[in-house]
């Protein structure tokens, strides 16, 4: 099973992502990992290097508002974290109100499992996994409201009833306490190649793709080019050998 992510500004403005489940035919790939990280609870790999006091800042201050316990078993955040080739290399818990390192893109993960003693009719899918992107100002004050509940026949148009639906609200706190939604991106975990998976954007995803699709062309005209060449060079060293040579 794989998930597809809905990016909504909603009317009441909350800027807002729900997810369902469903069938796809990403790499087998996707789906192994999107389970190892699922089931892996702590921080791994390469770590967030939360900024010091001498950096520029913002707080991020995770909300969760109330949902059926019964219906979920574990749900986190975490800050994914990326090698030079922008390859997934780790990610970092969240657990509590955190300072983000100012004017540097961030990608968070929320990630929720649900009950297994959660009745099949009410919750036919087990898991939900949220990538999204921004980028944090300096001395912002940001808060991430999670969601969790079960959709009503009349919830979302598409989305069946009793699909479970997880949301994310991120939002900025202004000086006067008053809140305004805050843009954030969309995004999906992709495999790039054996053990590299990014997460990324739908353009991104596409304009690296043709990248590498053109840059793929010009190497495999290169390697014609020079196999002509080569061929050439043959001919005209074979031509060569038999002509015969005229005394003088």
């Amino acid at each position: 099973m794989m998930r597809q992510q809905i990016f909504i500004i909603s009317k009441s403005g909350y800027s807002m992502v729900y997810l369902r489940q469903t069938l796809s035919n990403y790499s087998k790939l996707i789906v192994l990992f999107s389970a190892i990280l699922l089931t892996a609870c702590q921080s791994v790999g390469t770590q967030y290097k939360f900024p010091t006091a001498a950096e520029k800042s913002a707080n991020f201050q995770p909300v969760d508002r109330p949902f059926l316990a019964s219906l979920v078993e574990t749900h986190r955040l975490y800050i994914n974290n990326f090698n030079e080739e922008g390859c997934y290399s780790g990610r970092t818990l969240i657990d509590g109100p955190v300072k983000l390192r100012a004017n540097e893109p961030i990608t968070i993960t929320y990630e929720a499992s649900f009950s297994a003693e959660s009745p099949a009719s009410v919750l036919e899918e087990k898991s939900c996994q949220i990538f999204f992107r921004f980028t944090p100002r300096e001395n912002a004050h940001y808060r991430v409201q999670t969601e969790i509940n079960v959709s009503a026949a009349a919830d979302t148009p598409g989305i069946k009833a009793g699909t479970p639906i997880c949301r994310i609200m991120l939002q900025q706190v202004m000086n006067d306490g008053s809140v305004q939604p805050e843009p954030m991106v969309s995004l999906s975990l992709r495999a790039k190649k054996w053990a590299c998976f990014k997460i990324q954007s739908k353009e991104e995803w596409l304009a690296e793709a043709k990248a590498d699709e053109e840059a793929d062309a010009r190497e495999e005209a290169q390697d014609a080019a020079e196999e002509k060449a080569k061929e050439e060079a043959k001919a005209k060293a074979k031509a060569a050998a038999k002509t015969p040579v005229v005394a003088q």
